[in-house]
């Protein structure tokens, strides 16, 4: 079992393709290669934890799409919140996330969409930044940035940025899920 880290998908947001400078003719484009790199890397005992902004805003023309693309990738899937998941619990729930919450802390690990919203001198686990670091400080924490704009658009396995040790522990309480 593998525990797989990701973070700002933006599925059909057109203007991120520019804000961030995503190799991407177009949303669809993007959003299909992202969708490809999860359902081809995520096995059925892995699980996902997706740190935020699967979409854009509440866009409601696109709900049917993303459920059918989301709950088509293996792996149980847990949504950290972020700033555009603006969506209910329940249609995130048809996307195939077992649980949506605003952070998950364990021990001295957060993972939280925002890196400002960090509890202090946690080791933070994030996305939200995109493409403008991989790690930094902030407010007294050490981050790491699991966002697809770090990671060439693919899932980042929790050993890639923890301890394995810890990655270990982790896996357990996962596992439980």
């Amino acid at each position: 079992m593998n525990v797989w880290l990701t973070a700002d998908w933006h599925f059909y947001h057109r203007n991120i393709i520019t804000y961030c400078n995503r190799p991407f003719n177009d949303e669809f484009e993007m959003t299909y290669y992202i969708f490809e790199q999860m359902k081809n890397i995520i096995k059925d005992e892995d699980v996902l934890i997706v740190l935020g902004d699967v979409s854009i805003k509440s866009s409601k023309k696109w709900i049917p799409n993303l459920i059918a693309l989301v709950s088509s990738i293996p792996g149980t899937k847990i949504l950290v919140k972020g700033n555009h998941d603006l969506y209910s619990v329940e249609i995130f729930k048809e996307m195939g996330f077992k649980y949506v919450v605003k952070y998950i802390n364990l021990g001295k690990y957060t993972f939280v969409h925002n890196p400002e919203n960090t509890f202090k001198g946690k080791y933070t686990i994030c996305g939200h930044v995109h493409e403008k670091w991989k790690t930094n400080y902030v407010n007294d924490s050490f981050c790491v940035n699991v966002g697809v704009d770090q990671w060439n658009f693919k899932p980042v396995r929790l050993e890639e940025v923890v301890p394995v040790e810890d990655a270990e522990k982790m896996k357990i309480y996962f596992k439980r899920l």
